[in-house]
């Protein structure tokens, strides 16, 4: 085989690779802003839902915020069944996350303030604190979520 040929097979075979694992995924239909509603509670133990909260100051100026990320603490108390999600980032095409927000709890808060309060330890709600995102398994979808 010479130089040329072996350089037109490896770049097919990477090629193939590449659509094939761009395309892998199935689409789910989820796009930003649809509601989702949990169906079956995450627990704490065994689900293992993290958490990402995001913090800003403002620069010198007082013109914009420096934002820095936790590195996904874990919700202390899971997510009961009942509890309304909002899509902020819709799963990407090969991807198997769909980052959200809780927008109403099981027992009806909608405040974003009550919300905050009665799921994110206490500890990660500073002065400084922006908001949170969480992330979740596209397998999810069907059995512990759906969309509404």
């Amino acid at each position: 085989m010479n130089r040329f040929s072996f350089s037109a097979v490896v770049m097919t075979a990477a090629a193939l690779m590449l659509a094939v694992g761009c395309g892998g995924g199935s689409d789910t239909g989820i796009k930003e802003g649809d509601k989702l509603l949990v169906i079956q509670a995450f627990d704490a133990e065994t689900d293992r839902i993290s958490f990402e909260a995001s913090y800003g100051v403002l620069n010198e100026k007082g013109t914009d915020f420096k934002i820095d990320h936790t590195d996904g603490a874990l919700l202390p108390d899971g997510i009961p069944e009942g509890t309304e999600l909002e899509v902020v980032v819709p799963p990407k095409t090969g991807s198997n996350v769909i980052v959200v927000k809780i927008t109403k709890s099981a027992d009806g808060v909608t405040s974003k303030d009550a919300l905050e309060a009665k799921f994110l330890p206490e500890r990660f709600r500073t002065s400084e604190f922006l908001y949170y995102r969480i992330s979740l398994k596209t397998d999810y979808l069907g059995t512990k979520i759906k969309k509404i």
